[in-house]
């Protein structure tokens, strides 16, 4: 029965980027704030990917639920992470490092890019969304005009900081879509992939922020398991409304 939370493909597409975390700290204790920092963001990375193969094959139902189980695996795996990061930091004395050294950020960041590439290869065309980069460039610039004009100090943290919430008005967006147009199934499908892809670009991309200039983590607003569960009730809302009308 315990063999069903086993799923090697999560647990490594999950590793790597907490193991980034240590690869851009030189493997000192600050990989914990890292970590801690990206682990919810990670899983809810792991989620949409599934979600978005999920939505690719919609109409086989017998696959769905099995495909579901290994979509929240990956929540499993990074609230005990987010947990374990949690727990040292808050129990130990951890400084922001000197020095970073370019080729350990350097490392971190391509082994996080090859980690998304290698799970989406199979399937890269469902990754590509226009309106979602749209969104995504909007979304980045309105932050960066706001830091800019407020004289924030670390416009880069605010970016990182705020990109994860501006990816979730993109998911609400789509199942706003898929509401209006719960009529017609030719605006569904795109809808609920602007909603998906939009939360993964932003979440991506903060991320990548968070390895590539580990500093911005510093005294920095974790994104905690109420995101990660507002996430996921938005994605089974999604599910919901479109098994119903398959």
């Amino acid at each position: 029965m315990f063999a069903a939370l086993i799923d090697l493909t999560s647990i490594l597409f999950i590793s790597l980027p907490i193991g980034c975390a240590f690869i851009a700290s030189r493997g000192s204790k600050y990989g914990f704030v890292i970590a801690r920092s990206i682990s919810i963001q990670v899983g809810v990375i792991a989620a949409l990917v599934g979600a978005i193969f999920m939505l690719g094959n919609a109409s086989d139902l017998d696959a769905l639920y099995p495909a579901t189980s290994i979509l929240l695996l990956a929540f499993v795996y990074v609230f005990v992470v987010f947990g374990v990061a949690t727990l040292v930091v808050n129990n130990s004395e951890i400084t922001l490092p000197a020095v970073f050294q370019f080729k350990f950020l350097l490392a971190a960041c391509f082994i996080f890019l090859f980690d998304l590439i290698s799970v989406t290869a199979d399937s890269l065309i469902a990754f590509f969304d226009f309106g979602s980069g749209l969104f995504l460039l909007a979304s980045a610039g309105c932050i960066l005009l706001i830091g800019v004009a407020t004289d924030s100090k670390n416009v880069l943290k605010l970016v990182a900081n705020s990109l994860p919430y501006a990816g979730l008005i993109g998911l609400l967006i789509g199942f706003v879509l898929c509401l209006a147009y719960a009529d017609d199934l030719t605006v569904i499908g795109p809808a609920l992939a602007f909603g998906f892809n939009s939360l993964l670009y932003t979440n991506c991309v903060s991320v990548f922020i968070k390895l590539a200039k580990p500093c911005v983590n510093h005294d920095s607003e974790v994104i905690g398991w109420q995101y990660g569960v507002f996430v996921l009730v938005g994605i089974g809302s999604c599910w919901a409304l479109l098994i119903s009308l398959v």
